[in-house]
C-alpha cells in the first residue's frame, strides 16, 4: 500500500489533469491559437493577402527569389503558405520565408526573400508568427514587420521587413479565406406549452384573456392557484407572450479561421429581444443585448448555435428576424456574407414563467461557459495546495520528531552491586544466655577452614568435662 504523500501526489495529479480537461472543453471551438505558435500543429496551407484585398496574394517561386504581391491563382504553389510547428513559413514550392535583417542579406527594411538555408530548421531570421487579433506577421528576433513596398496594396509591391510598431493598416494581413454561413430553423417546433398549435392559440386569446380580469387569468393558470404560490402572483399579472429564435452560423471545413466574426441581429418592431446567448462553437463568444451583437472567431470546420429571445411587445408582429454577419479580421469572398431570416417562435407563458426552450429571460450570455471556467480554476487550485502538502508534509514531521524533547520515563528501582554471599543470621538461642549449644548454629551451613577448627575445640572441651575441669578457667578444679 503506498504512503501517504505518493497517495496525495497522486491526487494532486489526477485534479490537475480534471482542470485542464475541463478548460479545454470550455474553450474548445471559441479560442483559437494565431498560426505560428511554437509546437502547434502546421496551419496551412493557404494564401496570405492584405486584409480587405482577397483578389491580392504573397507569391515566392524559389531559392533566393523575393516576395511580393500578385494577382491570387489558387493553382501556383509559389502562392501557398504553411506556419509550421517551429515557426516556419513555408510555401508551396518547398522555400521558407526569411527576413534580410539577421540573414545577412542587408539592413533591416529590405525584401523578404525566400532560401533554404539551413534546411529551414528554424534560424532566427526564419521564425514568424500571425496574430489574429492584430493581423501582423512578425519576425521573432528581429521585431520586424512584413509590410507592401511604399505601402501600397498593388501588383508587384514587394513585401519588405520594417519595425513593428503600431500596427499599420498597410500591415494588416489575412492569412486565408474564410467562409461563414448563417441559417435558421426551416421548420417551428413545438414548445413547452404544447407545441405551435397551443402557441398560436395562446396568442389569438391572449386579449381575450386579458380583458377576463384576474378570474380568467386564474383560469387561464390552470388549477395552480391564486395568491402566495409563484403561479398564483404569476397568475394575477395575466399571461403574456414571448419569443425564441435560433440562429446556426458555421465556417466552411477547408476554410481558415474567420477572426473578428461579427453577427447583428434586426428584430422587427413588436420583439424585444432581453437575451442573446451562444452555444456549442460559439459558446464564448461576446454577446450584447443592447447593441443586438455576437462577436468572437470561429475556426474552419466548426459551427454553433445563438439564441435571442425576449418578449413579444406588439398584437401582430412580423414571425422572422432579419440576421447579419461580417468577418472583420479575415478575407471573405468577394460575395460576403448572405443575410438571412431567422423564424421566429411565439409562445404564451404566466408572468414569471421563462421562455420555453432557453434559461430564464435576462440570464447572462455565456453563463454555462464562466462557471466551468469558475470550476477549473478551483480544481487547478486544489491541485498546488496538494503538492504543497505532499511535498512539505513528511519535511514537517521529520523536523518536528528531531525536535520534539527525548520521552521523561518513571525511575526504576536503583540498582545493587553484588558483595558477594551475605552472612548467615544467628538463630535463637535454647540454652540460658542465649547461646547456642556448642557455640554453634547446626542448621547453618559449615563455612569453609571453619570444621577443622570446631572439631578440635569439641574433643577439648570433651576431655576437660570429663575430668572435672573447666576448659575456661585454665584447668581448675571445680
Amino acid at each position: 500500500m503506498p504512503d501517504r504523500p505518493a497517495r496525495t501526489g497522486v491526487r494532486a495529479l489526477l485534479t490537475a489533469f480534471l482542470a485542464a480537461a475541463l478548460a479545454v472543453i470550455a474553450a474548445g471551438g471559441t479560442a483559437h491559437a494565431s498560426a505560428g505558435q511554437n509546437g502547434g500543429p502546421p496551419v496551412g496551407p493557404a494564401p496570405i493577402s492584405p486584409l480587405g484585398h482577397p483578389g491580392l496574394c504573397w507569391q515566392g517561386e524559389g531559392d533566393g527569389s523575393a516576395v511580393s504581391l500578385a494577382p491570387c491563382d489558387a493553382t501556383l504553389q509559389g502562392q501557398l503558405w504553411t506556419f509550421n510547428g517551429n515557426r516556419v513559413v513555408m510555401n508551396g514550392n518547398g522555400y521558407c520565408l526569411q527576413n534580410p535583417g539577421t540573414a545577412g542579406r542587408g539592413q533591416r527594411g529590405g525584401p523578404l526573400f525566400l532560401s533554404f538555408s539551413g534546411q529551414c530548421a528554424g534560424a532566427a531570421s526564419q521564425v514568424w508568427a500571425f496574430s489574429g487579433s492584430t493581423n501582423a506577421i512578425r519576425n521573432l528576433s528581429a521585431g520586424a514587420c512584413a509590410y507592401p513596398h511604399g505601402g501600397s496594396d498593388v501588383p508587384g509591391a514587394a513585401i519588405v521587413a520594417r519595425p513593428c510598431g503600431r500596427v499599420r493598416s498597410a500591415e494588416r494581413w489575412s492569412f486565408g479565406i474564410s467562409r461563414l454561413t448563417l441559417s435558421g430553423a426551416r421548420r417551428v417546433t413545438g414548445g413547452h406549452d404544447g407545441g405551435a398549435a397551443s402557441a398560436a392559440k395562446g396568442a389569438r386569446g391572449t386579449a381575450a384573456g386579458s380583458a377576463a380580469g384576474a378570474g380568467g387569468a386564474a383560469r387561464a393558470s390552470g388549477t395552480a392557484g391564486v395568491g402566495g404560490g409563484a403561479a398564483g402572483g404569476g397568475a394575477a399579472a395575466g399571461p403574456r407572450r414571448v419569443f425564441s429564435a435560433q440562429i446556426s452560423v458555421a465556417n466552411a471545413a477547408e476554410a481558415m479561421t474567420a477572426y473578428g466574426a461579427v453577427v447583428t441581429l434586426r428584430p422587427p418592431k413588436g420583439l424585444l429581444v432581453t437575451r442573446l446567448a451562444g452555444s456549442g462553437a460559439v459558446s464564448g463568444w461576446t454577446c450584447t443585448v443592447r447593441d443586438l451583437t455576437c462577436q468572437g472567431s470561429l475556426a474552419g470546420g466548426l459551427s454553433g448555435r445563438i439564441t435571442a429571445s425576449g418578449n413579444v411587445t406588439g398584437q401582430r408582429v412580423a414571425r422572422a428576424i432579419i440576421v447579419h454577419a461580417a468577418v472583420t479580421r479575415t478575407n471573405e469572398p468577394r460575395r460576403g456574407i448572405r443575410p438571412v431570416r431567422v423564424p421566429v417562435r411565439v409562445f404564451t407563458v404566466a408572468a414569471a414563467g421563462s421562455i420555453p426552450g432557453g434559461s430564464p429571460v435576462g440570464a447572462p450570455a455565456g453563463s454555462g461557459v464562466r462557471l466551468v471556467l469558475i470550476i477549473a480554476g478551483l480544481l487547478v487550485a486544489l491541485g498546488i495546495i496538494l503538492a504543497v502538502v505532499s511535498r512539505r508534509g513528511p519535511r514537517a514531521a521529520v523536523a518536528a520528531a528531531a525536535a520534539a524533547p527525548a520521552p521523561d520515563y518513571p525511575a526504576g528501582p536503583a540498582p545493587r552491586r553484588y558483595t558477594g554471599p551475605a552472612a548467615p543470621d544467628p538463630a535463637p538461642s535454647s540454652a540460658p544466655g542465649g547461646a547456642p549449644p556448642g557455640g554453634t548454629d547446626p542448621a547453618a551451613p559449615a563455612l569453609p577452614g571453619a570444621a577443622g577448627a570446631a572439631a578440635p575445640a569439641a574433643e577439648a572441651a570433651g576431655a576437660g568435662a570429663a575430668a572435672g575441669k573447666d576448659p575456661a578457667a585454665g584447668g581448675a578444679p571445680g
